[in-house]
């Protein structure tokens, strides 16, 4: 059966049920075939409260480039949306508010490594920061950490 003759199924043109349809190609349990990715930063809208998650609770959410990009992203919906009064920054998991740069993507953080000198200063002097939207000060909203785990260093060993 092809696709257009299982939708023609479906929309009820083969006579079917849509129950025959499913079983067609039947996928079996735990396939193992690849979910749909998570993002990295996860934003959330309740009422006038715009929540902003840092969702990589394996590497106890440190921020690469692309997490970086997306919390920027995040910051300026929120400072540009009227509707949005208060910010809450927050890590998912248990393990980590957020652990810092990721070590092991330091080369996805901040220009390229063949940019020009012109680049690199414009970026050092003016740009968004490495980890997101952290050497901007034009947001005029409250914002707030809301850990749910780590957020200050471990006590000092005597």
């Amino acid at each position: 059966m092809t696709a257009e003759e299982g939708h023609d199924k479906q929309e009820g043109g083969g006579g079917g049920s849509h129950d025959s349809l499913v079983s067609i190609v039947p996928l079996p349990r735990n396939s193992g075939y690849p979910r749909p990715a998570m993002s990295k930063v996860e934003t959330q809208v309740r009422e006038h409260v715009f929540l902003i998650t840092i969702n990589r609770p394996e590497k106890r959410n440190c921020v690469d480039g692309e997490t970086a990009k997306l919390l920027h992203d995040a910051w300026i919906r929120f400072r540009d949306d009227e509707q949005l009064w208060v910010a809450i920054l927050t890590g998912a998991g248990d393990e980590a508010f957020c652990s810092g740069a990721d070590l092991g993507a330091v080369d996805t953080l901040g220009p390229p490594r063949d940019a020009s000198p012109a680049s690199i200063r414009q970026f050092v002097t003016h740009g968004a920061g490495y980890l997101g939207y952290t050497r901007q000060v034009d947001i005029y909203k409250p914002s707030a950490g809301g850990p749910r785990a780590w957020a200050r260093p471990p006590p000092r060993l005597p």
